[in-house]
């Protein structure tokens, strides 16, 4: 092979063509892609909003999503809200009726008659799991580790019943 600096490998140019198409992105660049956006109000409710689409693998078991990025607890600094209308053909099949409407997303997903036991089961386990960690619990398992003569008459009485 002849060496690297020879005047055979004169004309030939080795370049990565992904560099060249895409360029580096700034955040005014991107900006101006979407429409000049400019950073949204974070209101409380909007915060509250943008979390529970950041988190929608939690809310619904039957449903699964990708993840979105390393974090996905950052929330984003320009957003919009909208309102989505039904068209004509959707009349019947899948409309909210007005009762079912609600101010905002939170309080729509709560309201969910078809949700609501998973909310209810999966709240329930997390108590559960906080209850067991803490002074009582650690008093409780404590003493179960003791002897039964070594208790005392509160176990006896427990036992009675």
């Amino acid at each position: 092979l002849p060496a690297p600096s020879s005047s055979a490998y004169a004309g030939i140019v080795v370049e990565q063509p992904w560099r060249k198409t895409q360029p580096h992105v700034t955040d005014s660049a991107a900006r101006h892609k979407w429409s000049a956006m400019t950073p949204s109000v974070m209101s409380e409710d909007a915060q509250r909003t943008l979390q529970m689409v950041a988190n929608r693998h939690a809310i619904d078991p039957k449903r699964h999503y990708r993840k979105d990025g390393n974090k996905p607890n950052k929330l984003p600094k320009t957003f919009q809200v909208g309102t989505v209308m039904q068209g004509a053909a959707e009349f019947y099949s899948s409309r909210l009726l007005k009762s079912e409407r609600r101010s905002n997303l939170a309080e729509e997903i709560l309201a969910d008659d078809r949700l609501r036991p998973y909310i209810k089961r999966k709240f329930g386990e997390l108590q559960d799991a906080a209850q067991a960690t803490g002074k009582a619990a650690y008093k409780k398992r404590s003493q179960k580790r003791q002897p039964k003569w070594k208790r005392g008459a509160k176990d006896m009485k427990r036992q009675k019943r």
